[in-house]
């Protein structure tokens, strides 16, 4: 009987050369593998060499990682931010509740000596400061917000309120672990007079950029698409129309007249069954809708890292921006590559946190004492909405009847 030769062996890795490793566990996987896995990565193409293949996927564990390390170092720093935040405005609250039991005991002495009182609407007046930085809990302004209300023709004074009436259609991120709550917070000031030193500061959602995305209701899950698809980018699709007083004040008696004839108002408590509606404020919560992009976050933030640079480097050349409409042309391409940006950011997403929508208040004819003392409920509050519209562009409160 003839000589039988040796089994070959089979599924035995191929040796890289030593010139060609690439120091991690790739190096150890066979063709097979690697194939399988940069075709997942997308990082594979035809006829890919097994050493090109363990380069490509040590490379993309590289970026994720760094990806990963960036998003951690900017997280902390936002958190950092939010925590001076915090104690900022917990010291000017403090401050601010001393300063006014103050002059609450100035009076009281000056009364008792029988002197003169000025009332406390108009001594609280003069002594407010005039520099906008009263609100506790205020909002302050950030880069993009000092972006936005460059561009914009309406701007609002920063001491209205933590987060400001504006003549245009917002949204806001909840960045934080807990939900948004269900009930407003703890006055400072109880009933009785005395100061509650267990209230803390409202929490504020995150301001981002307004674009038109689907959002799901938080109860019901209705897909719905915030407004502004129609509206021209040159005016932007946070735009919500002026409406004259007379217009207002008939809107909040039923009657709706030009440009609202083609509105309905809607009530709060309807709303409520459907998401979560915070009635004190009237801002609305919304669930983000399942991711759908299979990128990952390191190639999004890539992507517009090249576009950033390449936009860089375009500015740089001779005789960009000499024109007078240059910057506003500039200044209108980051806020749409921004819109951009936080709509691929958030398709990659796997964290998906809840949206906070606030449509424009639809306030008094003037801003008075009267506008304060609106008793609010969720049975007063009522929502204007266009028909053609999934979400209200105005809210308000009814005067109790």
């Amino acid at each position: 009987m003839a000589p039988q030769a040796a089994p070959h062996r089979r599924g035995g890795t191929h040796r890289v050369k030593e010139g060609d490793r690439t120091g991690t566990h790739w190096d150890d996987k066979n063709y097979q593998e690697l194939m399988i896995t940069a075709k997942d990565r997308g990082v594979w193409r035809k006829d890919m060499p097994k050493k090109e293949m363990a380069k490509a996927l040590a490379q993309k564990d590289r970026a994720d990682a760094r990806a990963v390390r960036q998003a951690n170092a900017e997280a902390y720093k936002n958190r950092k931010q939010m925590e001076e935040k915090k104690k900022k405005d917990a010291e000017e609250k403090e401050r601010l509740l001393r300063e006014k039991e103050r002059r609450r005991k100035t009076r009281e002495r000056r009364r008792a000596l029988g002197e003169h009182v000025i009332s406390s609407s108009e001594n609280e007046e003069d002594e407010s400061p005039s520099d906008g930085n009263v609100g506790v809990g205020q909002i302050v302004s950030d880069e993009e917000d000092d972006y936005e209300s460059s561009t914009t023709t309406t701007t609002v004074p920063s001491s209205l309120a933590p987060i400001a009436p504006a003549q245009k259609l917002r949204i806001f991120e909840w960045q934080y672990q807990e939900p948004p709550p269900n009930s407003p917070p703890l006055s400072p000031i109880s009933p009785s007079g005395r100061i509650q030193i267990e209230a803390v500061p409202e929490p504020l959602p995150k301001k981002i950029p307004y674009a038109v995305m689907n959002v799901v209701t938080t109860k019901t899950g209705e897909t719905l698409e915030l407004p502004g698809r129609a509206i021209p980018e040159e005016v932007g699709p946070d735009f919500v129309p002026s409406l004259s007083g007379h217009t207002k004040d008939c809107a909040r008696n039923g009657v709706l007249l030009r440009p609202l004839r083609n509105a309905i108002v809607e009530r709060g408590t309807d709303w409520a069954t459907r998401t979560q509606v915070q009635w004190w404020n009237g801002r609305m919560y919304f669930h983000l809708p399942p991711r759908k992009s299979k990128a990952d976050l390191a190639t999004v933030y890539a992507k517009w890292k090249k576009k950033k640079d390449t936009t860089r480097l375009a500015r740089r050349k001779k005789g960009a921006g000499i024109t007078k409409a240059e910057p506003k042309k500039q200044a209108q391409q980051r806020l749409k590559d921004r819109r951009e940006k936080m709509l691929d950011v958030y398709a990659a997403s796997e964290y998906r946190p809840p949206i906070c929508y606030v449509p424009n208040y639809l306030g008094y004819s003037l801003l008075d004492d009267d506008d304060d003392e609106v008793e609010k409920s969720l049975e007063n509050l009522f929502y204007i909405r266009f028909q053609d519209m999934n979400l209200p562009h105005y809210f308000f409160w009814s005067d109790a009847e």
